[in-house]
């Protein structure tokens, strides 16, 4: 496993100071545990993917999503076992820090301040400023995120960066913390389809790449979460109007020619 970080002693910056800044690449199925944090945290996923369970709510997350930890969570977390995740974090403190508690837990976010942060160890002096300044402008970024993206979309982009995954509606509603019903409401109402089959388009979609890519079907239908490839077939058909054999064949005919 592969770790740095940068630890700051508390200082006369009362409003908002550093504690902690690092990077992590774990190793499969590594897991950490914290009765309960003493600080603010937040985890920038570079890649890779993992879970995290704060205060007994599991959230799982992939390459792109941030997780926020507050001041006083119960909160463990783990590594994905066949792809292991590899993560920026910044933890702080202070009384500015508390206006992190009002957004969302988890969610989707560019690199550009989480790689900003990692420069920090190259840097020699004023440090703990600019790492202030980062957090700053994180908090900006992620006003911006909540005031422009409706919960739907929210909905949509943790949809798009977890299709690989099972996804029963049921525990994408406990991540918004929203009952099923309302979910499928709003979902169907922004974007004219349901949540599910939304969620069909789009690993056929992605398998459809995969196949012609010259995949197996066994090993598309293991990739995005089928129980077996005959469930995945029947399910690729009727998205697509024919078969993942079809397109074999059809691969096979190019060859030929």
């Amino acid at each position: 496993m592969e770790c740095n970080v940068i630890r700051f002693k508390k200082n006369k910056f009362n409003d908002l100071y550093p504690v902690q800044v690092g990077w992590q690449k774990h190793r499969p199925d590594k897991s950490y545990y914290y009765s309960s944090k003493s600080d603010y945290l937040i985890h920038y996923i570079i890649s890779g993917k993992g879970k995290t369970i704060i205060n007994n709510k599991e959230y799982h997350l992939a390459k792109g999503q941030y997780f926020i930890i507050n001041k006083g969570d119960k909160v463990s977390y783990k590594a994905d076992h066949k792809d292991p995740w590899h993560y920026i974090w910044v933890s702080f403190d202070g009384g500015f820090a508390e206006n992190f508690k009002q957004f969302d837990t988890v969610g989707n976010i560019s690199p550009e301040i989480f790689m900003n942060l990692m420069s920090a160890f190259e840097k020699e002096k004023n440090i703990e400023e600019y790492v202030i300044s980062q957090i700053y402008l994180l908090y900006i970024q992620l006003s911006n995120i909540d005031d422009v993206k409706t919960t739907p979309e929210k909905i949509k982009d943790y949809i798009d960066s977890n299709f690989q995954k099972k996804l029963p509606i049921d525990d994408i509603a406990k991540v918004f913390n929203i009952n099923r019903k309302h979910l499928t409401k709003i979902f169907s109402k922004k974007f004219g389809l349901s949540t599910k089959k939304y969620i069909t388009h789009i690993k056929m979609q992605h398998a459809l790449t995969m196949l012609k890519k010259g995949a197996t079907v066994k090993y598309t239908a293991e990739h995005l979460s089928y129980d077996d490839p005959f469930t995945f077939s029947k399910a690729f058909k009727r998205e697509m109007g024919y078969s993942p054999k079809d397109i074999k064949a059809k691969l096979k005919q190019d060859v030929k020619n």
